[in-house]
């Protein structure tokens, strides 16, 4: 509340600026591979807006959402050859 932003955003920035822990992204969201992952080709989806949950999301942003994980599941079939 003090820098009025979140620490997922700040977070998000970074990653951003390094580039290659993200999968897929695009207006709304970004699908990434955390420096923390455990599981193989575990990813994280942030908005770029903080919402308190998917319910919060307006049309636009839930369109970017589905836009989003059907890009990243596709590249999960590329990968796996399905």
């Amino acid at each position: 509340a003090r820098h009025g932003r979140t620490l997922l955003a700040d977070y998000l920035r970074l990653e951003e600026a390094r580039g290659d822990r993200v999968v897929v992204a695009n207006d709304g969201f970004v699908a990434l591979v955390p420096f923390w992952a455990v599981w193989p080709f575990e990813t994280l989806v942030v908005s770029r807006r903080p919402v308190p949950s998917v319910a919060a999301l307006d049309d636009a942003e839930r369109d970017q959402l589905a836009d989003l994980l059907g890009r990243l599941t596709r590249r999960y079939d590329g990968l796996f050859d399905v």
